[in-house]
C-alpha cells in the first residue's frame, strides 16, 4: 500500500501544472495541502465561497513532492463550491497537488515521531508556541495556544485549542480563532462571564469570552507603499463549552484599526475656516500625517463671531467613529436669546457624534436653564452610549454660589 501511494505522488507531481486558482466542491472534511521545508517558495493562499474570502494563510507551499502535508478543515463548507488561489496572483503548481479526504493517514503515526513531546502537548501539526486563554470550565482544562496549522515556521497566528480532564491526556480541538480582515490571532485571555455582563449569551451555558490582540500585517504591494502592522483588541465568544467561537460584530474594541491618531480639541486659527474659537477633529497616520480635519461649533445657531465652542475630549467608538464633547457659550458681553436649548450666554455641553471620516452624525446641548454647563470628560459605558464630566456655575446670577462638578448620561443614540 506504502509503495502504490509512493507512485500516486510521484505522478501528481510530474503532472502539475502552474496555476493561479483551483475550485472544487467540498465533499469531505479535509482540504490537503503539500508543504516545502524551502521557504523561498512562500505564497499567500485564499479559500475563497461565494466571493468572499473566509481565509487567508502564508504557506510554503510545495511545487514538487511535498516534505509533509498539513489540512484545512472545511467541514462548515460541505457541499459548497470553493475556490483556492493565490492572493499575489502567482502561478503554482503546488494548487494541483491539493487534494481533499477525510482521512489524515499521513499524521497515524506523527505521536511516534523520535522528538514528539509525550508528557508536555504538542499540535498534532504545525507550529506552535505561547499558551493562551487558560481557564477551566465543567470539568474541562481549556488549552488555547499560538498555532501555525500550516507550517513548521512562525506565523499565520491562530488560538489552537486543546482540551483535558486531568492535564496528561488532551483531545486537540479545532481552530478556536482564525485570522481575518483585522489581523492575526496573538496572546489573549478567557473568561467565564457567568453573569453574562457580555450580553453574549444564547443557551442554558455561561458563556465563555476571549479577550485577544488582532495584529495586522499588510501585504507586499502595502508593505512597498510603507504600511506598517499595527495591534487592536479583539472579542470572541463560544456558547457551547469552547467548540465554537463566533467573533464579536464590532471588533476592534480597543484601538483604530488604521494605526493612526485622533486628536480632538478647539481652535481660532483662520487656516481651518473659523472666525472663533471652533471644535476641531484632526486625524493624522501613524507618521503624522494628516488624513483629514473637521470644525464643528455654534450648535444653537447664534452669531459666530461671539461665540466660543471648546473641546476637552475625544473618544473613538466602536463603530469606528468618534464622539467629541466640550461647552459651547458666549465670553463677548454679547447675549442673543431665541434657541430652546437657552440663550448664548448661559454655556452648555455641547457633544458631537461623527462618523470615521470626521462626518457629523448629530449634535447636541445639554444643561440647566439658569447655569453655565460645559462637558469636561467624556467617557463610554457599556450600553454604547456615554457619560459626560461636566462643571457648573450660576451663570453670574450669584458670585458666591460655588461651583458645581456632576455627570451627564447619554444613551446610544441621544435625541
Amino acid at each position: 500500500m506504502k509503495k502504490i501511494i509512493f507512485f500516486a505522488m510521484i505522478f501528481l507531481s510530474i503532472g502539475a501544472t502552474a496555476q493561479q486558482s483551483i475550485e472544487l466542491k467540498v465533499k469531505s472534511k479535509y482540504i490537503h495541502l503539500p508543504v516545502t521545508y524551502n521557504g523561498d517558495d512562500e505564497t499567500r493562499l485564499e479559500l475563497v465561497v461565494n466571493n468572499k474570502i473566509e481565509r487567508a494563510f502564508d504557506i510554503w507551499l510545495a511545487d514538487g513532492e511535498p516534505d509533509f502535508w498539513v489540512f484545512l478543515d472545511v467541514s462548515e463548507y460541505k457541499q459548497r463550491k470553493v475556490s483556492i488561489r493565490t492572493q499575489y496572483g502567482d502561478d503554482r503548481k503546488g494548487l494541483s497537488l491539493i487534494y481533499q479526504s477525510d482521512d489524515r493517514n499521513y499524521l497515524k503515526n506523527a505521536y511516534k515521531e523520535k522528538q514528539r513531546p509525550q508528557l508536555h502537548f504538542s499540535s498534532i501539526r504545525g507550529w506552535n508556541n505561547d499558551p493562551n486563554g487558560l481557564i477551566y470550565y465543567d470539568g474541562e482544562y481549556h488549552l488555547f495556544y499560538q498555532h501555525n496549522p500550516y507550517g513548521w515556521a512562525w506565523g499565520n497566528m491562530h488560538w489552537g485549542h486543546a482540551i483535558s480532564t486531568d492535564l496528561l491526556h488532551w483531545e486537540q480541538l479545532p481552530e478556536a480563532l482564525y485570522p481575518d480582515e483585522i489581523g492575526v490571532a496573538y496572546s489573549g485571555s478567557t473568561v467565564i462571564d457567568y453573569d453574562n455582563t457580555s450580553g453574549f449569551k444564547t443557551g442554558n451555558e455561561h458563556v465563555m469570552v476571549a479577550i485577544y490582540t488582532t495584529t495586522w500585517f499588510p501585504n507586499r504591494d502595502q508593505e512597498k507603499a510603507g504600511r506598517k502592522a499595527l495591534e487592536t483588541q479583539s472579542l470572541a465568544y463560544s456558547n457551547d463549552k469552547g467548540r465554537t467561537w463566533t467573533k464579536y460584530e464590532d471588533n476592534p474594541v480597543i484601538g483604530d484599526s488604521d494605526g493612526g491618531y485622533i486628536l480632538g480639541g478647539h481652535t481660532r486659527s483662520p487656516s481651518y475656516g473659523v472666525v472663533n474659537w471652533d471644535y476641531l477633529l484632526l486625524k493624522v497616520d501613524s507618521d503624522g500625517n494628516e488624513e483629514w480635519h473637521s470644525t464643528f461649533g455654534q450648535p444653537r445657531g447664534y452669531d459666530a463671531r461671539y461665540i466660543h465652542d471648546e473641546a476637552y475630549g475625544v473618544r473613538a467608538t466602536s463603530d469606528g467613529g468618534f464622539v467629541i464633547a466640550g461647552g459651547s457659550g458666549d465670553e463677548h458681553s454679547y447675549s442673543e436669546s431665541g434657541h430652546p436649548k437657552g440663550a448664548s450666554d448661559i454655556w452648555k455641553a455641547y457633544i458631537v457624534k461623527v462618523n470615521s471620516q470626521g462626518e457629523t452624525i448629530w449634535e447636541e446641548v445639554y444643561g440647566s436653564p439658569n447655569l453655565n454647563n460645559a462637558g469636561e470628560y467624556l467617557g463610554l459605558t457599556s450600553d454604547g452610549g456615554y457619560v459626560i464630566g461636566t462643571d457648573s456655575d450660576s451663570a453670574g446670577k450669584n458670585e458666591f454660589a460655588p461651583n458645581n462638578f456632576g455627570f451627564l448620561k447619554l444613551g446610544p443614540d441621544p435625541e
